[in-house]
């Protein structure tokens, strides 16, 4: 990918053979979900987000005054958000989320070499693997309308 530097007004970019990339902040989200953002003193223009770029992180973005990042393809005129900056900090680099939501339409796989969780969307929950242990500190409760073991 060849990039070279653009000075083109109060905002700087880099050009790839594909895409103008740009630095920028979201002014406005409207009740529609429309996303505006404003590049310098430039007027605020529509924009496209990509899906990997949440919601809330955009409308934090335009809440705290944020950075985001926004590519212009060659063969389109509305710029695509493609992530939020924000300062790193190096407690970021070892501590979780203090939550972790994940949601889809039919099925959730999480597969580590051997083995598999599978959630679906009828409800049922497989664990495959080599070794299942199950232990817990407290009360143990397994139901269900039948229960094998062996």
């Amino acid at each position: 990918m060849t990039k070279t530097a653009l000075n083109d007004g109060p905002e700087s970019g880099t050009r790839t053979r594909n895409a103008v990339v740009r630095v920028g902040r979201v002014v406005e989200i409207t009740a529609d979900g429309e996303v505006w953002v404003q590049f310098g003193n430039e007027p605020k223009q529509l924009a496209w987000t990509a899906e990997n770029v949440p919601l809330g992180a955009l409308q934090a973005a335009a809440r705290e005054n944020t950075p985001v990042v926004a590519q212009f393809p060659e063969d389109m005129q509305v710029p695509v958000i493609t992530c939020v900056l924000r300062e790193r900090r190096a407690s970021d680099e070892t501590a979780p989320p203090p939550a972790v939501h994940i949601q889809a339409m039919d099925f959730v796989v999480i597969e580590v070499g051997g083995a598999v969780l599978r959630l679906d969307k009828s409800g049922k929950f497989t664990i495959n693997g080599s070794e299942v242990e199950i232990s817990a500190d407290g009360k143990f409760t397994l139901k269900g309308a039948t229960i094998r073991l062996n």
